[in-house]
């Protein structure tokens, strides 16, 4: 069959007539109702319980500035709080016994990370980060397929379990 067979074209134009001719699908009963309910629900949510994509834009760049401010304290952290212990340690304005304890781990902290990085190659390292960051989009890929199987055709008393979720459309599981 080649893609201009006269027959084909008819039997879809026949089709296409058929299904036009025929009466709309009334809503069900108390459809409206619902989903003016849910959409006045979605409204009412305060903004930081919305999407962060609907979140105001100072907000958002709030959080952004925020975030880049904790990933670069947990990176270079270890070295300005040892900087700082060490420098209360040697004023005095602070007890020595709790403050050696704390600059004794971060020193512990410290050289097992360089003794680490001597003996662990960088093309080692590097394959673990990208191998955990692979895991990291499985892990997201994964919880997202749950979520779709789990939760996509929740009804009005909650989340759906999974026959409900997987079952056809055809009105015998609902």
């Amino acid at each position: 069959m080649s893609d201009k067979d006269p027959g084909r074209d008819r039997a879809g134009e026949r089709l296409t007539r058929h299904l036009r001719a025929l009466p709309p699908r009334p809503a069900p009963r108390g459809l409206e109702s619902r989903v003016l309910r849910e959409i006045e629900r979605r409204a009412a949510r305060p903004w930081w319980l919305r999407s962060f994509g609907q979140w105001p834009a100072g907000a958002r760049a709030g959080f952004v500035g925020l975030s880049v401010v904790l990933v670069g304290l947990g990176v270079l952290g270890d070295d300005w709080i040892g900087a700082a212990l060490r420098y209360w340690q040697a004023s005095g304005t602070v007890s020595m016994m709790p403050v050696h304890h704390v600059l004794a781990a971060l020193t512990a902290v410290e050289q097992l990370g360089t003794l680490f990085a001597s003996i662990v190659p960088a093309s080692w390292l590097h394959t673990a980060l990208l191998a955990g960051a692979l895991l990291y989009v499985c892990l997201f890929a994964l919880g997202a397929l749950a979520y779709r199987l789990l939760f996509v055709g929740s009804h009005k008393d909650g989340p759906a379990p999974l026959s409900r979720g997987l079952a056809p459309s055809n009105g015998r599981y609902s």
